[in-house]
């Protein structure tokens, strides 16, 4: 999970798919992709293998950049519009490459790892090239954007620890920026639950969340990050609930300071249930607190509609919102969902689409949603599905001009559809 913008909520969402089919213009014979990552405005990077890759731009249909990397890279993340950090697994460093230009920044360069470097052995160099994370904050109140990396040693040693790292970015950038990839605050998170797997989350506009999904006797961790305090910016939540349970998101929650915890029951004595914490029991405003006992409120444990289901994940929750994009497997099925939580005895599902990718990749501000099953390339085309939220209003408006509806039923017939969908 990555940043999401609080933004106001678009009433009347729907959930629109479209199948793309993108005819590659790499002479080379590739065979497959190693990876399609979503980018902003309408964008989707594609990486096939040996290192080459192409920009496509999704509303008008063309591709708009073509490039060469080294081969198998596993972590991109596009840190400003069209600007990628990327993983080079030739020599274990975070770079950039800037599509901008369609450019490598040399003077975006560091280490991804303390541990590991060209030098380790080669299954230790493949574990940190699939497993490195990283995550940012933009800081609008600073004027600074917070890059966190995340460097869990448990993939390649018999370490449970986690390194962070915190450094601070300009918040704008254009190719000439400078930048000062020093380290503000690093942190070394005891990980005592021995987590396999962590994940991220922004719960507000100062504070990161870090969960796994992982338990030891009923009970877990989740860290909190706030940037901006540096050294002090890591604070330990202990968690312990009655069941056997999976923590399978934790994120932001309706109303200001709470933090929602997604659960699962392991041992099907509960359907699945949303705790939430205050954060004001932990920080002041200022500083963190003492931790208290850990005392949730339970939101909800009720299947939504009556139909059984069970937690997977969250691609969306705009901060001061109540409408979720999230996938479920209901019955035998996995579907991606708009759930408006406004009424919590009463969720509405509001549009709903049966997926089956295997693959399932939000945009970095959470915009529209990549999903692809096969990485072959046949008869030079690559095949993926878009899903996105839009407005009913402005899906209906868009119809109307392009049907010309006006011209054929009058104007008083147009108002009276929109009369409907208000």
């Amino acid at each position: 999970m990555i940043q999401q913008d609080a933004k106001k909520d678009q009433r009347l969402k729907i959930l629109l798919q479209a199948d793309i089919e993108v005819k590659t213009q790499i002479n080379s014979d590739v065979k497959w992709i190693n990876r399609i990552v979503p980018l902003k405005n309408n964008l989707a990077f594609i990486f096939y293998e040996g290192g080459f890759y192409e920009l496509y731009d999704i509303e008008k249909q063309q591709i708009t950049v073509t490039g060469r990397l080294p081969d198998k890279i596993r972590f991109f993340l596009e840190i400003y519009t069209k600007v990628l950090i990327y993983h080079d697994p030739t020599d274990i460093q975070i770079k950039m490459l800037d599509l901008n230009t369609n450019q490598i920044n040399p003077n975006f360069v560091f280490r991804a790892s303390d541990k590991i470097d060209i030098k380790s052995d080669e299954q230790s160099r493949e574990i940190i090239i699939d497993k490195f994370r990283a995550f940012f904050l933009d800081s609008q109140e600073r004027q600074c954007k917070y890059l966190i990396t995340q460097d869990l040693e448990k993939y390649y040693s018999n370490s449970n620890v986690c390194h962070f790292k915190i450094r601070i970015l300009p918040l704008e950038y254009t190719p000439e920026t400078h930048f000062d990839l020093k380290p503000v605050a690093q942190y070394d998170y005891p990980n005592i639950i021995q987590q396999t797997e962590l994940y991220s989350w922004l719960v507000d506009n100062e504070t990161f969340t870090i969960y796994g999904q992982d338990n030891d006797n009923n009970k877990s961790e989740i860290l909190f990050i706030k940037p901006h305090l540096l050294e002090n910016a890591f604070y330990i939540v202990h968690t312990v609930h009655q069941c056997s349970y999976t923590i399978l998101n934790v994120s932001n929650w309706i109303g200001p300071h709470k933090v929602a915890i997604w659960v699962n029951c392991n041992d099907g004595t509960t359907k699945p249930s949303i705790f939430s914490i205050d954060l004001r029991k932990y920080y002041d405003g200022k500083n963190w607190l003492p931790e208290t006992e850990y005392q949730p409120t339970l939101e909800r444990d009720e299947n939504i509609q009556d139909k059984p289901a069970i937690f997977m994940d969250i691609y969306q929750f705009n901060l001061d919102s109540t409408y979720t994009i999230q996938i479920r497997q209901v019955q035998d099925d996995a579907m991606i969902s708009i759930i408006d939580y406004q009424n919590l005895q009463k969720p509405e599902i509001i549009s709903e689409v049966k997926v089956n990718s295997f693959w399932i990749d939000p945009a970095v501000d959470h915009s529209y949603i990549l999903l692809y099953n096969d990485m072959s390339i046949e008869n030079k085309t690559v095949k993926f599905t878009i899903l996105f939220p839009a407005d009913a209003r402005h899906q209906l408006l868009q119809i109307i001009e392009k049907q010309n509806i006006i011209e054929k039923y009058g104007i008083n017939n147009v108002e009276e559809l929109f009369e409907f969908y208000q």
